[in-house]
């Protein structure tokens, strides 16, 4: 660890922890061409660049508390160094956990602003909306909120109740208590949803500290990063909460086949969020882990190479198959949290392997009287391949060129070759269709097509697959497989 010493402006690097001094930590919000980085430190200029005003804002107020040395991530970490990068991030939330006291610079707020106004600069900060400064709010002992001008707003605790209103973290998650409870995955997961980082894979390696997972970086792997947090999660917690994406808490199923038809006409997913925008019902809520056998055994969870092996109550009605969540939206169990699944016909699949549709919803418990407990594979992808079939809803309207179809599933653009059986149409009544006719089905200028009040479906035989990207909207075909 890199600590730059207030008075000498100078960086010193500890190789252990017991030789680390009290220092004082810097939280902001990046404008890159003004930062000065490490490198810029061996060149006398690089006080003439604007972002040196947060290096001397910071010495300042450390020298202040006594305190001999601070740490920003700026010009504290070498950012040519991958393996530097990758330690430093892993790193990140117990630094800033170790430091004596967090300075978090807000430089789009003026002085003397109240920052409980409805709409006060302070709650619209940017600050709030970046992903690495969730844990910088939550892991510092100590922190303390300064405007644009170096006056300080107040302490975290001070304004708990305004940056929980603008968070959705809970107030006793900003207190400086060690003890502190955490809540489980979901509601974490949900404190990120509204946040951004620059990078794809920032979104998840923002939330290692969150969770206390330590995992190798791989830029370049984009939202797949985020994936493999959630696997790593299951590897070290039996929290089902994390399945628990996409909560629909206006949707209680009091009883078997209340359901006719998918609520909310799912498409099939993997078992996986993808994004912590997938947990934003969580927020305000509280996630409930307790033990339910009382009524079934204990879940058992294990990430496969062919999916996530669970053994849960499943309830099989004539309709759909759901899975029961060992996990509550509330403290105390009021409702069972219900995942539709769908049966996977591929080939090659095993026979007990589910995708998952992308709602979860609430359940009373008397549905529990159908449930068995049963071992099954929920996909973390579902894969388009040849030999499949899938019910796709039309609406909106994919693209028909030269007899291919061309969709996107599980944010995957592919173009297949359409062998159709037939379609339903207006309730799933069976209407046989030939190929001509269902090119034609899918042109715009079907008057029917269009009207939102239809249901349309189209059952089709996968012969082959051309996977593809899109950019710029357009579609890049790829080789066919």
């Amino acid at each position: 660890m890199r600590l730059l010493n207030v008075k000498t402006r100078k960086l010193k690097e500890f190789f252990d922890d017991d030789s680390i001094p009290d220092y004082a930590i810097l939280s902001h919000t990046w404008k890159a061409e003004e930062e000065v980085t490490l490198q810029d430190l061996e060149n006398p200029d690089h006080v003439l660049k604007k972002g040196y005003t947060k290096i001397e804002g910071t010495c300042t107020l450390a020298a202040k508390e006594s305190i001999d040395y601070i740490w920003i991530d700026t010009c504290c970490i070498d950012k040519t160094s991958s393996a530097e990068l990758s330690e430093a991030i892993n790193s990140m939330y117990r630094w800033y956990k170790s430091s004596q006291i967090c300075y978090t610079y807000l430089s789009d707020v003026p002085t003397n602003k109240d920052p409980y106004e409805s709409n006060s600069a302070f709650r619209r900060s940017r600050w709030f909306t970046r992903g690495w400064t969730l844990q910088e709010l939550i892991a510092p002992r100590n922190l303390i909120f300064y405007d644009q001008e170096w006056k300080p707003i107040g302490t975290r605790l001070e304004l708990a109740t305004v940056v929980k209103d603008i968070t959705a973290v809970p107030a006793h998650m900003l207190s400086a208590d060690a003890s502190r409870p955490w809540p489980n995955t979901a509601v974490r997961m949900s404190w990120a949803a509204n946040r951004t980082t620059s990078r794809a894979e920032d979104i998840a390696y923002c939330l290692l500290g969150i969770f206390d997972i330590q995992m190798p970086l791989l830029y370049g792997e984009g939202h797949r990063a985020f994936r493999r947090l959630q696997l790593e999660l299951l590897k070290q917690s039996e929290d089902e909460s994390l399945l628990a994406w996409n909560l629909d808490s206006s949707l209680r199923m009091t009883e078997l086949d209340q359901f006719t038809k998918d609520p909310h006409r799912s498409r099939k997913v993997g078992v996986l969020a993808h994004h912590p925008s997938d947990f934003r019902s969580w927020q305000g809520l509280e996630a409930s882990r307790e033990d339910m056998s009382k009524w079934s055994p204990k879940s058992k969870m294990q990430a496969t190479n062919s999916g996530l092996e669970i053994t849960l109550p499943l309830i099989t009605s004539r309709q759909w198959s759901y899975a029961v969540l060992n996990c509550s939206r509330s403290t105390h169990l009021a409702d069972l949290l219900l995942v539709p699944l769908y049966l996977q016909v591929n080939f090659g699949k095993s026979k007990n392997t589910y995708s998952r549709g992308r709602h979860t919803f609430c359940a009373a418990w008397a549905v529990l009287d159908h449930a068995e407990m049963q071992t099954i594979i929920l996909s973390t992808e579902v894969d388009v391949e040849p030999g499949s079939e899938y019910l796709l809803p039309v609406i909106p309207l994919p693209i028909v060129q030269d007899d291919v179809l061309i969709v996107r599933l599980n944010d995957v653009v592919a173009e297949i070759t359409l062998a159709v059986d037939h379609c339903l149409i207006d309730d799933c009544k069976a209407q046989e269709r030939s190929d001509s006719l269902l090119h034609n089905l899918y042109k715009r200028n079907v008057p029917w097509i269009n009207d939102q009040d239809h249901i349309v479906r189209l059952k089709y035989y996968v012969t082959r697959v051309n996977r593809a990207t899109t950019s710029g909207g357009s579609h890049q075909r790829s080789s066919w497989t």
